[in-house]
């Protein structure tokens, strides 16, 4: 009994002392959830987008002009949310800022109802903008239907004519044929061949659909579809690539320079580009000037090992100078050793090189002040362009080449016509 006693005692000490203790200290109440006296930045605002409303086809950069953006990139951040589906994606290409403007390569993404939001370091609230518009620039537009083939048909070249026909000269299941998209896309066979490979594809004279294979003359298909026949039998060389000027001669070549076929067919060497360049596409420009892209294996150390050069047509039996107008060693470093497959110009006189490169955007851009760029960026247009050929309208199609994923060809918009091509006028 004595010693339950004591325990109690014990116990009421300790109670007492602890109730001591705790009057002696200062409560701590829980950290506030919000500091009222913490510096939230200063708010973002986008007050107006270049384009407005909406990134027509053509449009490769988005501007937001508002205050307060960061003038470092990497401070700020954009999204863009698809409101209709309800997808958001963080963009985050910026080509450069300034506190006033963000500029912005064209996203990898359509929506005809986007929410745009820029995020600043530093500032607790988000600036936003809507609605937007990203339309689609980039769809198939001849599509090879998989059930006639027991392996994809290989397109090596394409065409399209004065009425937006696209040719392609394709190879499949032992098959050598022409296949005709018409406007609508529609497939159909066109003619067939007696040779799987060919290089270059133009429309010529009263719709007649010219092909080269590297031979010394021209395969020549009708329009109406009928047997083909040769042109211009007898070339000093063999040729792989061509363009018509505006009298119907032919400019061609491939590693034994450049060579002319006059309308009568007669022809000649005209002792440009020969002998160290390997020309891979030659393109006419407003009847002025010729275009040729080629690898260069001399050993002037000032002339580009993969470029585009581009002469003037003093007459038609003579080139002025070669001037180089595009390095490849001047795009971007992911660029480098890339290969050119074709090349095109627009009316205003903008060059698009088309490039095997993996992994990267496969046309560059070339500007008449010299600077060079991938022209949609981030992935819009697949990796692989092998050929290129203008409509008559603000619409390029595109061969993706036997390494693609697809054969089909894509439709491009470009939101700007192409350089007149005189081979289908």
């Amino acid at each position: 009994m004595k010693i339950y006693k004591n325990n109690q005692r014990i116990a009421v000490w300790l109670l007492v002392s602890l109730i001591i203790v705790l009057a002696g200290c200062e409560y701590e109440t829980p950290e506030a959830l919000w500091d009222p006296s913490k510096d939230l930045g200063i708010q973002p605002e986008i007050t107006g987008i270049v384009p407005a409303d909406s990134a027509a086809g053509g449009v490769t950069e988005i501007v937001l002009q508002g205050l307060n953006f960061s003038p470092i990139a990497e401070n700020n951040l954009v999204y863009m949310y698809d409101v209709a589906n309800e997808y958001a994606v963080s963009f985050g290409f910026i080509i450069s800022t300034s506190s006033t403007e963000i500029v912005l390569s064209r996203p990898n993404m359509s929506s005809n109802q986007l929410l745009i939001k820029v995020s600043v370091e530093g500032a607790y609230q988000l600036a936003e903008i809507s609605p937007y518009k990203i339309p689609i620039v980039v769809e198939d537009y001849g599509i090879f239907d998989m059930r006639d083939y027991s392996s994809e048909p290989r397109v090596y070249c394409i065409a399209s004519d004065a009425d937006e026909n696209v040719y392609a000269a394709t190879y499949a299941n032992s098959t050598r044929l022409i296949y005709k998209f018409n406007s609508a896309g529609e497939l159909s066979e066109f003619a067939s061949t007696s040779f799987r490979t060919s290089y270059d594809m133009q429309i010529g004279p009263g719709g007649d659909v010219y092909i080269q294979r590297g031979k010394k003359y021209f395969d020549v298909f009708p329009a109406d579809g009928s047997g083909d026949y040769k042109y211009g039998d007898g070339m000093p060389e063999n040729a792989r690539f061509f363009d018509f000027d505006e009298n119907h001669n032919i400019y061609c070549g491939y590693k034994d320079g450049i060579f002319l076929v006059n309308t009568d067919e007669s022809n000649q060497a005209l002792g440009d580009y020969n002998p160290s360049f390997e020309i891979r596409a030659i393109k006419v420009f407003n009847n002025e000037y010729l275009y040729v892209a080629a690898e260069y294996s001399g050993t002037d150390t000032n002339l580009a090992e993969m470029g585009v050069w581009r002469s003037a047509i003093n007459a038609v039996d003579n080139l002025g100078d070669p001037g180089q107008v595009f390095d490849m060693a001047d795009a971007w470093e992911a660029y480098s050793g890339a290969e050119i497959t074709s090349i095109a110009l627009s009316g205003d006189g903008d060059l698009y090189v088309s490039v095997v490169v993996d992994d990267e955007d496969p046309i560059l851009v070339v500007k008449e002040d010299g600077s060079i760029k991938p022209y949609y960026m981030g992935g819009i247009i697949p990796p692989h362009a092998f050929d290129l050929t203008w409509s008559t309208g603000e619409v390029m199609y595109l061969n993706p080449g036997e390494d693609a994923a697809s054969q089909n060809i894509l439709a491009i918009k470009m939101g700007e016509v192409g350089a007149p091509y005189f081979g289908r006028d």
